[in-house]
């Protein structure tokens, strides 16, 4: 796939990452060849942050995964709290540094935080 018709590419230090037209989060290699990443997820990506080591990928269903290694190990972290816990589809996600940021949603809905990504403010 030609990188101009990506949806998004983001580069870090070393690495590229890019979500596809078709929603797919990817990751350029050392090679230049771009790998799906989180494939086993059935969810639709739509947005990608890097900071330093740390990766956040957010899409459809209020999904939000995060790498603090680069990509080589995921979690997906909940946006909220039962019952307040986010389902939109995420919009965009704005990290200023590894522990402060903003995820905002398709609905308008803004979530902070200030310790990574451990617990979500509404604002």
């Amino acid at each position: 796939m030609n990188p101009q018709m990506a949806k998004q590419v983001v580069n870090a230090v070393h690495r590229q990452w890019r979500i596809t037209p078709d929603g797919h989060l990817e990751q350029r290699s050392a090679s230049g060849d771009w790998t799906r990443v989180l494939a086993e997820q059935t969810i639709t990506f739509n947005v990608v942050s890097v900071v330093g080591d740390n990766v956040w990928a957010g899409g459809s269903g209020g999904a939000l995964f995060h790498s603090s290694d680069g990509g080589q190990n995921w979690s997906k972290q909940p946006i909220g709290s039962l019952p307040d816990v986010e389902t939109d589809t995420i919009a965009a996600i704005r990290f200023t540094d590894t522990t402060r940021g903003v995820v905002t949603t398709e609905g308008g809905a803004r979530w902070s935080t200030s310790d990574g990504g451990a617990t979500w403010t509404k604002e």
